[in-house]
C-alpha cells in the first residue's frame, strides 16, 4: 500500500487580496447554505410546512449582488414555479422589477425577519440564519397572496402593467393572480411565528455544521483552497497543487473530495466561474477576455462551464446583470 507523506513543515503563504478572501467567503457560506438544505433536520420542516400551510419554503445563501441572489430565488424558491410570478419574470420590465424586490427584501432581512409585498401585489418573507452575528443565508417563505383579493388589488395591478408597457399581458397576470396561492392573514402570521423559532434553530445547527466542516478538513487541504483561490486565472493542475502542499496527486484529489464535497475540477471550475460572473459586470471586458483571466484556455469550454453552473450563457448573463444595474 502507497505511503503518502505530508510535511511537518508548513510553507509560508501570503494572504488572498481582500477581493479574493470576499468571494472565497460567498463560496464558502453558499456551500454551507446548501448541505444545510440537504440535512434530514431542515427538509423534514419544509415537507410538514408546505403540508400544514401551502406555503413554500426555501433556504438561500447571503450573497452580495442583485444578479446572484435573484440566480438563487430562480433556483430554490417554489413560487417561481407559480404561473403568476412565472408570467412577471417573462419580460424585462417587470423581471427587473422582481429583481429589485428580491434584492431589498433581503437586504433588510440582514437585521431582522421581514415581510414585503411585491411590486404585483404578493408577499414574501425572509428570515436571517446567522452564524456569531454573521448573516450567512435566509429563510424565504414563497410569494403569496395574503388574505382576500381587492378590487382596487386587481385594479393596481392592471395599472402596474400597462405603465411598464405590457398592456397586452393585463388579461392573461390577472387570471393568474386570482389562482396563485392564497393564505389568510392570521394563518400567515402564525406560520411566521413559527418560522422565526426555527430560523434561530437553523443558526444554531448552521453553527455546528460549519465547526464540522471547517475542523474536518486537513490543513493540506485548507491550504490547498488558498493556492486555488490565488493561482485561479492560471492554468493550475491537480498536480502542481499537490506538490505545493507536500502530498500525492492520488491522496489530494480523494481528500479533496471527501472534504468539500466536489472533486478536484469541480471546485477549481465553480471559483473560476464566480471569478467571471464578477469580471462579466464589466462591459468593457469581452468574454473571451473574461475566460482567459478566470484560466479557460479555450473560449468553447469557458461557454459550456459557465451555462453549466449559472444556467446561462456568459452573453445571457451579461445581460442579466446589465437588467438588474
Amino acid at each position: 500500500m502507497a505511503v503518502h507523506r505530508i510535511a511537518i513543515v508548513e510553507p509560508e503563504w501570503s494572504p488572498a487580496p481582500q477581493g479574493e478572501e470576499l468571494m472565497e467567503q460567498a463560496f464558502e457560506n453558499q456551500d454551507l447554505i446548501e448541505k444545510l438544505g440537504e440535512t434530514s433536520f431542515f427538509l423534514d420542516y419544509q415537507k410538514a410546512f408546505i403540508s400544514a400551510t401551502g406555503m413554500d419554503l426555501s433556504l438561500a445563501p447571503a450573497m452580495g449582488s442583485q444578479l446572484e441572489i435573484w440566480e438563487s430565488h430562480q433556483k430554490h424558491e417554489e413560487s417561481c414555479r407559480t404561473r403568476f410570478c412565472a408570467r412577471m419574470i417573462e419580460k424585462r420590465e417587470s423581471c427587473a422589477q422582481c429583481m429589485e424586490f428580491e434584492y431589498q427584501l433581503l437586504k433588510k432581512a440582514q437585521k431582522a425577519p421581514v415581510t414585503e409585498v411585491c411590486p404585483f401585489g404578493a408577499s414574501e418573507s425572509a428570515l436571517p440564519i446567522k452564524i456569531s452575528d454573521e448573516v450567512v443565508g435566509y429563510l424565504k417563505t414563497g410569494r403569496v397572496m395574503v388574505g382576500e383579493l381587492k378590487t382596487e388589488q386587481i385594479a393596481g395591478l392592471a395599472r402596474k402593467l400597462r405603465t411598464l408597457g405590457l398592456g397586452s399581458h393585463v388579461a392573461g397576470a390577472l387570471k393568474d393572480m386570482t389562482r396563485a396561492p392564497k393564505i389568510e392573514k392570521s394563518q400567515y402570521d402564525s406560520a411566521l411565528q413559527i418560522l422565526e423559532f426555527f430560523s434561530q434553530q437553523l443558526s444554531t445547527q448552521a453553527e455546528q455544521l460549519a465547526s464540522r466542516m471547517e475542523t474536518g478538513a486537513p490543513g493540506f487541504i485548507v491550504r490547498a483552497k488558498q493556492y486555488i483561490h490565488e493561482k485561479i486565472g492560471e492554468d493550475i493542475s491537480l498536480g502542481e497543487v499537490a506538490r505545493k502542499v507536500n502530498t500525492s496527486s492520488y491522496y489530494l484529489c480523494k481528500q479533496f473530495k471527501k472534504s468539500t464535497g466536489l472533486s478536484y475540477t469541480e471546485y477549481v471550475s465553480r471559483i473560476r466561474i464566480q471569478k467571471a460572473k464578477r469580471l462579466l459586470k464589466s462591459p468593457e471586458v469581452r468574454v473571451s477576455e473574461v475566460a482567459f483571466q478566470v484560466g479557460f484556455q479555450s473560449l468553447t469550454h469557458f461557454n459550456r462551464v459557465f451555462k453549466k453552473f449559472t444556467g446561462h450563457s456568459p452573453t445571457e448573463f451579461r445581460s442579466l446583470t446589465e437588467m438588474a444595474a
